[in-house]
């Protein structure tokens, strides 16, 4: 039962996690996008303006653009624009050579660097971009000219960046945060579940020990009655339900024994060839009633550390579960490859499309089309299969495939 819990809270606690990440993420990136974006539209701006003045960042009010119509042109500028701004400015002709090259404006570049970096700008064909993260080029073309502009916004850029780190350990000090509430109120929340699951385990106890002695009082009056009177198609059905009822009592005990279970309480070594051959023998007989085929494909000496009666348990649950539902043929295999143990149980089906390996492991599920068919089962079994095969730290796994119904385990 506590296992069901800790998986739920588990669940519960990865699902609001992941929304308050894609939440926060994408608010905080909304921000950074946003902040990046006016840098860049305000350095494309500048170097517009140095392009358009022919080469030089006006000082003082912005004079009459010649010949150009451009809203960005027309937003105010810091008269200490002209004086604070880095950049450098390189002239070539309308075949891409080298004219000239103006370095008033910045010392950390030499005609020869400046020379080297406008030629490499000019290849790339793209009228603005970032170079070297800090710096913002243009390629403006006027008078048969190429005029490429590269300018630093280092310390434009430093807000973004400082906004951009501050974020990340907001969003990591909040996801933090976040983690430790949302742990502590999982608790409260999964709380009605447990409460529920709680009331359904008593309630499958006493179930079962309130069935068995009017069952056993059933029986022992049928028993009665086929003494004094003979066995008919009555007591017949009394007992065939009798059965079925004890059966259904067994596997819900079984169930609510699993469900108190964390873990294996304890581990032998065993033989899992022998045991599966152990379990698996007598059922020849019954196959042989139904005239179905069945084939034991046991690899020898094939150990494992486990407890012994719940792997039974397993084995039995798997293959009777083969005999119900298998048409003509049922194979059960088991090998060790690598270091896995493999066992296999498979069978022919009449309809695939009753097969639904999407809820089979559910506990009390059995498809309408399945009951359709007569066959008897409580839907407990795979569920009790999937609990033990859990408890062993394997997996097991339902599948379809042409018309074969295969179920396997990994341990």
């Amino acid at each position: 039962m506590e296992k069901i819990i800790n998986k739920l809270r588990i669940k519960y606690i990865i699902v609001a996690l992941v929304t308050m990440f894609v939440l926060l993420g994408a608010i905080l990136t909304t921000i950074n996008i946003t902040n990046y974006s006016n840098v860049a539209k305000n350095a494309d701006r500048m170097t517009l303006r140095i392009a358009t003045f022919g080469g030089v960042l006006p000082n003082g009010e912005l004079p009459v653009a010649p010949n150009e119509n451009n809203n960005d042109l027309e937003r105010p500028q810091r008269p200490e624009e002209a004086f604070d701004q880095r950049y450098f400015v390189v002239t070539l002709d309308s075949s891409g050579q080298f004219v000239s090259a103006d370095l008033t404006h910045i010392s950390s570049y030499d005609e020869q660097a400046a020379k080297k970096l406008a030629l490499d700008i000019y290849s790339r064909k793209n009228e603005t971009g970032w170079d070297n993260v800090n710096y913002r080029y243009r390629i403006y073309q006027n008078n048969n000219q190429n005029t490429i502009i590269y300018a630093d916004f280092t310390r434009e850029l430093e807000p973004s960046r400082n906004v951009l780190n501050a974020s990340l350990i907001v969003g990591l000090i909040g996801l933090l945060i976040a983690s430790i509430i949302i742990a502590i109120v999982s608790k409260y929340v999964v709380k009605p579940i447990e409460e529920s699951l709680n009331k359904q385990k008593r309630f499958i106890s006493n179930a079962s020990h309130e069935l068995k002695t009017p069952l056993t009082i059933i029986s022992a009056n049928n028993e009665l009655l086929e003494l004094q009177y003979g066995e008919n198609e009555s007591t017949d059905n009394i007992s065939r339900n009798v059965r079925k009822l004890n059966e259904l009592i067994k596997d819900l005990n079984r169930l609510a024994k699993i469900d108190e279970l964390e873990k294996l309480q304890e581990y032998e070594k065993i033989d899992l060839s022998s045991l599966v051959l152990e379990v698996a023998s007598p059922f020849k007989e019954l196959f042989n009633k139904q005239n179905k085929h069945y084939e034991l494909n046991i690899s020898e000496n094939v150990e494992y550390s486990g407890d012994k009666a719940m792997l039974k348990n397993l084995v039995t649950i798997l293959i009777d579960n083969a005999l119900k539902y298998g048409k003509s043929k049922v194979v059960v295999e088991l090998n060790k490859q690598a270091n896995r143990i493999k066992l296999e149980v498979k069978n022919d089906v009449e309809d695939v499309d009753i097969v639904n390996t999407e809820h089979i492991f559910e506990r009390f599920y059995r498809s309408d089309d399945v009951r359709a068919l007569g066959i008897e089962g409580s839907g407990i079994g795979l569920s009790v299969a999937k609990e033990i095969v859990e408890l062993h730290k394997g997996r097991i796994i339902a599948s379809v495939e042409n018309d074969t119904f295969c179920m396997k385990v990994e341990l």
